[in-house]
């Protein structure tokens, strides 16, 4: 992140819930402000809602402010997700592959189709080393893995998911160890839907399909608002896009069929143009260099949305593994 991001950060910091509320927004974070369509360059505040009205209608008590502490403001619109969510996504550039992998796949790679016996489907993010045993481990959202908190220590995760076909005994490949929980609780914000499996024996390799081994690991919130990216999953395979906003505070939609009740509440997401499709939650985000930046948790037509990887890192007490880690040994 350069200097003029990091002060754009401190300022946003202190007034992006209020900003949320007060102005009805679906997100808030940190862009390039767009005039005519076109990008500018600008660092700006970048408020997202679910659609733009003419100013003459939004009661002023609602109207998003010209700037905020000297930082200029800009509106984007953010589709809100459909139920299922993204099921009419806008892809993005695809690349090599047009689907994903949903069918039976031993040993497991990242961007495999992959979910608890209670999930219909999402997808493997990648080998991670798990700090409490030293041993391999499948990395993936929550809502995934875990059923939205429903799981429980122990349960039968299948590969291929349930909705690819996996079934009992036969698709089983590991077992749920511990998830961080999804909070709706007003006021409580999330920085992870993530969730941890144990593998079965042999049954995992390190990497992600179609990439490889990551290069490493690097904070997602410190990419560059335009910055090329790129992703692998289950359902769409490889895409790129582009970072649109990073350090976002936002509402993220949970319906029935992801086990969920409701809006909760993620602080410093980073925001792509659409990417994804439905079952595509778990996908690694990387740059152009290899680097693992995020995990994919959220989406809509109009953007992708990532838990930054370092948080997810801390927060699981796990550690991608990467081609550095695998060359010395750390892992």
């Amino acid at each position: 992140m350069n200097e003029r991001q990091a002060a754009i950060r401190r300022s946003l910091s202190t007034v992006d819930v209020q900003l949320l509320h007060q102005c009805q927004l679906s997100a808030i974070g940190i862009g390039e402000k767009v005039v005519a369509g076109r990008s500018t360059g600008e660092p700006c505040i970048k408020a997202f809602v679910t659609r733009k009205r003419p100013a003459n209608v939004i009661p002023s008590s609602r109207m998003v402010p010209a700037s905020v502490r000297g930082v200029s403001t800009d509106v984007e619109e953010l589709a809100a997700p459909t139920s299922p969510p993204w099921l009419s996504f806008g892809p993005g550039e695809l690349v090599g592959l047009e689907i994903g992998n949903r069918e039976f796949h031993r040993p497991m790679i990242g961007g495999d189709s992959v979910a608890n016996f209670r999930s219909l489907t999402g997808t493997l993010s990648c080998a991670v080393v798990d700090r409490s045993t030293g041993q391999l481990a499948m990395l993936s959202c929550n809502h995934v893995l875990a059923g939205l908190g429903q799981g429980v220590p122990g349960d039968p995760i299948l590969q291929p998911s349930f909705g690819d076909g996996g079934r009992i005994p036969a698709a089983v490949c590991g077992w749920l160890a511990r998830y961080v929980p999804v909070l709706f609780e007003s006021g409580t914000a999330n920085l992870v839907d993530a969730a941890l499996a144990q593998a079965s024996p042999g049954g995992l390799m390190p990497g992600v399909g179609a990439i490889g081994i990551p290069t490493g690991v690097q904070s997602g919130n410190d990419c560059s608002i335009g910055q090329r990216v790129f992703k692998v999953g289950r359902t769409t395979g490889m895409t790129v896009g582009t970072v649109s906003a990073v350090h976002v505070t936002g509402w993220q939609m949970y319906p029935p069929i992801l086990g969920g009740s409701g809006a909760a509440l993620f602080k410093d997401q980073i925001v792509t143009t659409a990417m994804a499709g439905f079952g595509d939650s778990g996908s690694l985000l990387f740059d152009e260099h290899g680097n693992v930046l995020g995990l994919l948790f959220a989406g809509s037509s109009t953007n992708s949305f990532y838990c930054d990887i370092l948080q997810v890192e801390l927060q699981m007490a796990v550690e991608v593994v990467t081609s550095t880690s695998l060359a010395t040994g750390a892992q």
